[in-house]
This record gives structure tokens, sequence and C-alpha cells, in this order.
């Protein structure tokens, strides 16, 4: 499997490292907590991953420690927003608590 070189962002106490598969799949691995203040952090990243119409973005939630309620509503609105536009998006390796938030949210068709 070959990879894109990796970009990182790091804001507040969010951090995103985007990472392209020759499949034509995106991971976004996020670490840290996303609060509601760190939203616009994820959408500008799932914009720039969206502009070269990868056929599946998968969010790796596996480094995320928390998600409070309007991120994890975020979150899912702006997934949602991108399906619309052709893009699958899931959200994989969330811990039991990020997937509560995340079905909470009305995201639970996004979990694997």
């Amino acid at each position: 499997m070959s990879m894109e070189p990796n970009v990182e962002r790091t804001v507040a106490s969010l951090s995103i490292t985007t990472t392209t598969l020759s499949a034509g799949i995106v991971v976004l691995l996020m670490r840290g907590t996303m609060r509601r203040g760190d939203i616009d952090t994820f959408r500008d990243a799932l914009t720039r991953v969206q502009r070269t119409r990868p056929r599946e973005v998968q969010l790796d939630f596996s480094g995320l420690v928390d998600v409070d309620a309007g991120a994890a509503a975020a979150v899912t609105a702006a997934a949602l927003e991108a399906q619309r536009t052709g893009t699958a998006v899931t959200v994989v390796r969330a811990s039991e608590a990020v997937r509560r938030g995340m079905t909470v949210a009305g995201g639970a068709d996004m979990l694997r």
C-alpha cells in the first residue's frame, strides 16, 4: 500500500494527520480531544481532502480521547454533506465513549 506524505495540523487539543492510501481512500487520523472550538479545523481538513475527490474518507478516531456533543453533531453534519457530494465518509477505530457520542449525534450509520 503506497502512501503520500503526511500533513499534520495541530490546533489546541486536536491533531489531524492526513494520509492518502493508493486505493483512493483518504484517512484523517484524529488525536486528542475534539471540542466545538476544533470543528473548523476538522471542516478545513475534510474540505481539503474532498478537493481530490476520493471515493472514501475514513475518519480514524483511534487517537481521540473524547468528543463533546457539539463537535460530534458538527462532524456528523459535515460528513453527511461530504456524502452528498459523492464521497463516502466512515468513522473507524473509535473508542466506546466516542462511539456513544457519535450515535447520540446521529452518526451511528458512519461507524465501522
